[in-house]
């Protein structure tokens, strides 16, 4: 694990802006540069104030300075076969925890495990005055009075420099299975994202993918996604089913596992709430091909 302790440099940069009374311009690994207002004031990087600071996989926690790479976090978690709460959008190589954080950018499991706020058990900060402060902790039940560390999250940079930030973290599931619907028209996807077969999606925009896009840049038009993650006898069941043939087309099928199981090819697909269930009044099955 790295250690590049840049905390007493950025907070003398601070505060020499303060005493000329010019604006800063925060910047990590400058990966989100698309989001946000207007960008203004001299440029001050935390990038170089990276290093995962503390990691307790058995206590699913793990704290990192603002300027570590995210790919270096993921990487650390995998090898304890854990990952991040939020799945965050990466955007680049460039991307760091910092940013994601005071960015609240969060991933397609954020209904289901939580967002950054979530996650975020504590933050060290240069706040305007350039002083240097802590607020949180590395548990759980670590805050008497206001969350200022949670405060944090989505402040892009308007509260202060993110430091540190400590966050808890989860195991990685024993399977994943996501299936891919291939949508031929605009209107099939609206069809779908409206179905109760899926519950959550939600309804695309302007013929985007209804599920937006992957959290690893590799967005797909046309298509629409679900994944199942759980343990591997609970998904050892979850296959493509043959169906009854019909004319109308609703879409093309396919699915594609983690592990490397590879494309079904076969001619029709459905998805129900309890994966065995096609056909009852609980679930609609409308990828129909063939």
């Amino acid at each position: 694990m790295s250690d590049l302790d840049k905390s007493k440099e950025l907070a003398l940069h601070v505060r020499d802006a303060i005493s000329r009374k010019y604006e800063l311009n925060i910047i990590g690994g400058d990966s989100k540069r698309f989001y946000g207002g207007d960008i203004k004031g001299e440029s001050i990087s935390i990038a170089e104030h990276s290093g995962v600071i503390n990691y307790q996989p058995n206590e699913l926690v793990i704290s990192a300075r603002a300027g570590t790479p995210l790919k270096e976090i993921e990487s650390v978690l995998a090898e304890k076969k854990q990952r991040l709460l939020f799945e965050p959008p990466h955007y680049g190589n460039t991307a760091t925890i910092g940013g994601t954080v005071a960015a609240n950018m969060n991933g397609p499991t954020r209904p289901w495990t939580g967002g950054v706020k979530d996650a975020v058990l504590g933050v060290k900060i240069i706040n305007g005055n350039g002083e240097v402060l802590r607020f949180g902790g590395e548990v759980m039940k670590n805050v008497a009075g206001y969350d200022v560390s949670r405060l944090m999250v989505g402040s892009m940079g308007t509260l202060g420099i993110l430091l540190e930030v400590s966050m808890k973290v989860l195991p990685l599931e024993n399977k994943t299975i996501t299936l891919m619907y291939e949508l031929t028209e605009e209107k099939d996807a609206t069809e779908a994202a409206e179905r109760e077969a899926l519950p959550g999606v939600r309804r695309p925009r302007g013929g985007a993918d209804p599920q937006g896009p992957d959290p690893r840049g590799r967005a797909r038009q046309g298509a629409l996604h679900q994944r199942l993650q759980g343990r591997r006898e609970d998904l050892h069941d979850v296959r493509p089913r043959r169906g009854p043939r019909r004319r109308q087309q609703r879409g093309r099928a396919r699915c594609e596992s983690a592990e490397g199981e590879g494309r079904c090819g076969v001619p029709s697909f459905c998805v129900c709430a309890g994966l065995r269930r096609c056909g009852s009044s609980r679930a609609r099955c409308w990828a129909r091909t063939w």
